[in-house]
């Protein structure tokens, strides 16, 4: 009997057990999926018509390239439209031909020069490159409606059509068709059901080539420059953005012409690199670039056993470089005469902070350069060595903004596009986008390649974002600033696409590498001389003085009266 009750117990006691641990694997919270982001918006009706409120402000955008026998008859288009508020952008890129001197004639005489904007690139730039320049130009309330000079609107109420649709706060964007010339067939664009971009995003829209679209010119200035390299590609950038805030009319709005050759353009497949942010509300006022929290950046030099270098390099920051929020110092001195030299920069640079980098540890510099990148604020960092100064005056506060609205990866303020080395425009891993913005400012596309790469794989007065430039140092191999500099090199910093000024704005003063020693330049400082950034101030002639130290002139420091000895 008793051997029974604990058989029973021990089966009762198992199958409690059993059902215990069946129910805890049940009752295990899952495990959390990853939610993907929707690319359409919710609650919005892009196809529902509204009351006609007002007179919005348009901007149709005139492509022209060597489109001298249609030119006329794309104007006159516009010209007879029954809608009085709008302007022209009229964007001649680089004609070969005489459509600059034929449009220009043609506005002349029908008294149309108070609505037009006529623009020439001296060169060929492409599609997007003009787009961006003229809609660059632009309000953020005017909706833009570019047009190829090729091809002509298809009736007077085309942009009376457009305000109405426009009407409606949830259209951003709005499609229509086109019909073919000479065969005069309509155009058939089918945009994807919306339950299928709500699952594969924009990318499956069909080639835009020839689709007439228009979009409020805020949207486009929120697209990166990066992205606008393809008309494809910056027009998903646009539907992206908008959010399913898009109509397609079924009606043709142009004729897309075909009786002449086009022009093929290069293509790129550019993926984003996060999903796409969304605007909260009608975009009647250009998007903010700067961070709210910080709009200037740090500057960060590293210095070794180069006080009077440095000295230049602060002298010429102090006179030439504005909007800037802090200068930080990280230099080496290895023996006491160095370091009283450095203790007189402190005193004629008092607001600079200076960080000595210390030789106990190995890994001293690059603890001391990462909680540099750290300590600040700011979201931007203009970083260099000592051995470079400015020759011309620089906003930073601007080189930020600029690259912050283009999505490039840095300014390069030391950067020259004619500098040698670079791959020929034949090279089929070259980008062919380098466009001129605005106060000679330049973008330009970076390929993988060796050459293209060796002018940029520098810090020499570059503008980087802190968020990249640190996980970049933080993963870097090296112990000193010497270390630093061939680690930098080999590991080459990720550009794709980079800014820079048509004139560089920096001077390079390679002392330590020419006749003069650290120790004959240290002699020259305590004796009270500086170097004379005076005659480098604008000059052009950067070559010879690389070559020539000679041109290098030495002057008395301030307060200081030089030896004579």
């Amino acid at each position: 009997m008793l051997i029974r009750t604990i058989v029973f117990s021990a089966i009762f006691f198992t199958c409690i057990c059993f059902a215990f641990f069946a129910g805890f694997k049940k009752t295990e919270e899952p495990k959390a999926k990853s939610t993907k982001v929707s690319p359409l918006i919710s609650g919005i009706a892009p196809e529902r018509d509204c009351r006609w409120i007002e007179d919005l402000s348009f901007a149709v955008v005139l492509y022209a390239h060597n489109a001298s026998y249609w030119c006329e008859k794309a104007l006159r288009s516009i010209f007879e439209q029954d809608y009085p508020n709008y302007r022209v952008f009229l964007i001649d890129d680089g004609s070969v031909d005489d459509t600059f001197d034929k449009v220009q004639q043609f506005i002349l005489d029908n008294k149309q020069e108070h609505r037009v904007i006529a623009m020439r690139n001296e060169s060929t730039l492409g599609y997007t490159a003009s787009l961006y320049r003229a809609v660059d130009n632009c309000l953020s309330r005017e909706i833009i409606l570019p047009l190829n000079a090729q091809d002509w609107l298809v009736h007077e109420n085309t942009l009376t059509r457009l305000n109405q649709v426009f009407q409606n706060p949830d259209n951003w964007i709005v499609l229509g068709q086109f019909i073919q010339y000479p065969s005069y067939k309509i155009s058939e664009l089918c945009i994807p059901e919306r339950s299928l971009i709500e699952k594969k995003g924009f990318q499956i829209f069909p080639d835009l080539e020839g689709v007439p679209i228009a979009f409020y010119a805020s949207l486009f200035h929120s697209v990166p420059l990066s992205n606008l390299y393809t008309k494809q590609t910056a027009f998903i950038s646009l539907f992206e953005k908008a959010g399913g805030r898009f109509r397609l009319l079924p009606e043709p709005l142009i004729f897309s012409n075909t009786a002449v050759p086009q022009k093929e353009c290069s293509r790129m497949k550019l993926e984003a690199a996060t999903p796409p942010s969304y605007l909260p509300c009608l975009p009647l006022t250009h998007f903010p670039c700067e961070p709210l929290q910080s709009q200037e950046p740090d500057i960060i030099l590293c210095s070794n056993d180069s006080p009077i270098q440095l000295y230049a390099a602060l002298e010429s920051i102090d006179r030439y470089c504005t909007g800037y929020k802090t200068i930080s110092v990280i230099y080496s001195a290895h023996n006491r005469e160095f370091e009283e030299a450095y203790r007189t920069v402190r005193t004629v640079f008092p607001t600079v902070q200076y960080i000595k980098q210390g030789n106990e540890s190995g890994h001293a510099f690059k603890d001391q350069l990462i909680t540099s990148l750290c300590d600040f604020s700011s979201e931007y960092v203009l970083f260099s060595t000592d051995d470079l100064i400015l020759k011309d005056f620089v906003d930073l506060k601007q080189c930020q903004q600029i690259l912050r609205k283009t999505g490039a990866d840095g300014f390069f303020l030391s950067f020259n596009h004619t500098m040698n080395g670079f791959p020929s425009e034949e090279d089929t891993r070259y980008l062919p986008l380098n466009l001129a913005l605005n106060n000679g400012i330049c973008f330009r596309g970076f390929t993988s390649h060796a050459k293209d790469q060796a002018p940029i794989n520098n810090f020499n007065m570059n503008l980087y974002r802190k968020s990249d430039l640190k996980n970049f140092v933080k993963n870097l191999k090296y112990k000193d600033f010497n270390s630093f500099k061939i680690a930098w090199k080999q590991a080459r910093f990720p550009i794709e696409f980079g800014l820079y000024f048509e004139q560089p704005k920096t001077l390079i003063l390679p002392l330590n590498s020419q006749e003069m020693t650290a120790n004959d330049l240290l002699l020259k400082f305590n004796e009270g001389f500086k170097i004379d950034i005076d005659p480098l101030c604008k000059t052009e002639d950067t070559e010879s003085i690389l070559r020539n130290t000679e041109k290098l002139e030495f002057g008395p420091r301030q307060g200081q009266v030089p030896s004579q000895s």
